[in-house]
């Protein structure tokens, strides 16, 4: 057994299910603390599913702490049976060296093969209805009525690749709008060094399933990249309407297109708006900040139960 062999004093899973529930029965069969991180489908699973919420209960209410993402994963746990006194809500954090503002965007351009004096629209995931590109392409052709030489991509793969391809024909917009694929790590943090802006427009889709706090919004600021995205789930723990991005309302490309072409026409903006989020990955939201957050939550929650 690792925990014995290795002297593990603490278990953390990552996500209730099925990391969760597996650590649970390690962590009370060698009595070692559990602390499990949510972060998001996992919540989703255990609200659609009989058998998947007693196990997601079964791992919150054996936890000794419990992270969450967004104040929303946090009542889902609740509404599970997790204790509130032990839940934390927890953003994440970008790397402060891996990713940094980038001023020569023009020689990514030229690498990634994109027209150096465009304006680029950036947004990264996988192309399932949470992520809302379908409302990015619906939007597009009110920016290109006032930024006509603006160009959108979207990096990711997904079940709504035919159906963003056919919208974007429909609206004819398709030679603006480009879908690369999915695409490695390095790759992705060119496409972020050559963008003028990131775009998150996550959407509850219809069977009530959301996005935590997508890591690409976390990385775009370390980037010195102005995020748009919509006010949901974990999103406004990290971006800061009108500071370090533009926050607007889910499934609504009017609102959508507004605050793109406000951004695209004002550089000045966008640097101030890049200039402060990356001072905010760098002062809070980083991975150093989240280590020593989650050190007190070891510390704070363990002794509270020991002293129970």
């Amino acid at each position: 057994m690792v925990v014995l062999q290795k002297r593990i004093d603490l278990i953390h899973a990552h996500w209730a299910i099925p990391s969760g529930f597996m650590a649970s029965w390690i962590a009370r069969a060698n009595r070692k603390p559990l602390f499990v991180s949510l972060h998001g489908s996992d919540m989703y699973l255990a609200r659609e599913n009989a058998l998947f919420r007693e196990m997601a209960k079964w791992a919150l209410q054996g936890a000794n702490g419990i992270t969450a993402c967004s104040q929303p994963l946090a009542e889902t746990a609740i509404g599970i049976g997790a204790c509130a006194e032990r839940l934390h809500i927890l953003p994440y954090g970008a790397d402060l060296m891996e990713l940094t503002p980038e001023i020569f965007a023009n020689r990514w351009r030229i690498q990634l093969g994109l027209p150096v004096e465009s304006c680029i629209i950036l947004a990264v995931g996988r192309l399932v209805a949470k992520k809302g590109f379908t409302q990015l392409v619906r939007a597009m052709p009110l920016v290109l009525k006032q930024v006509p030489g603006a160009r959108l991509i979207i990096l990711g793969e997904g079940f709504e690749r035919a159906a963003l391809e056919h919208l974007g024909a429909e609206l004819r917009v398709q030679d603006r709008v480009f879908l690369p694929g999915a695409v490695s790590w390095t790759l992705v943090a060119k496409y972020l060094a050559a963008a003028d802006v990131l775009v998150m427009p996550s959407v509850q889709d219809e069977k009530g399933n959301l996005d935590g706090l997508p890591n690409v919004i976390l990385e775009a600021m370390a980037a010195g990249r102005p995020v748009i995205a919509t006010r949901i789930a974990g999103i406004p723990l990290a971006v800061q309407d009108k500071v370090t991005g533009v926050l607007v309302d889910e499934a609504d490309p009017e609102l959508l297109s507004a605050a793109l072409i406000n951004l695209l026409t004002s550089p000045a903006k966008r640097e101030a708006m890049g200039r402060a989020a990356r001072a905010r990955i760098e002062t809070e939201l980083n991975w150093i900040q989240f280590a020593r957050r989650l050190d007190q939550i070891y510390d704070t929650d363990w002794e509270k139960r020991r002293d129970a």
